[in-house]
């Protein structure tokens, strides 16, 4: 609201998309292919490429308990915030049914 906008559009709100892969590598359907490594990951190490998720497609793998945004603790009241800023996310994530 400081700059008069009640609400962002969709295509400067969020990530276009979002990598989710096993190793790091700059774009998760990059075999990397080098000379020291000319089977790459997928046939040398059989390591499958990763994925590029867009919004709706990130929503569509949640449960509909991971869906419910009122389960997310940055969504909830700055007190409770206060109270568990103490425990380490993934537990938090784990308390709060956000990540099973």
């Amino acid at each position: 609201m400081s700059v008069g906008f009640r609400d962002l559009p969709q295509s400067v709100a969020f990530f276009s998309s979002v990598e989710v892969d096993r190793v790091l590598r700059k774009e998760a359907k990059h075999d990397c292919r080098t000379p020291s490594n000319p089977h790459g990951l997928r046939i040398g190490y059989g390591i499958p490429d990763g994925e590029s998720l867009d919004i709706f497609e990130t929503l569509a793998q949640l449960s509909p308990a991971q869906r419910n945004i009122s389960n997310w603790p940055w969504h909830r009241s700055k007190s409770i915030n206060r109270v568990k800023r103490n425990i380490k996310p993934k537990k938090l994530m784990r308390e709060t049914n956000v990540v099973e």
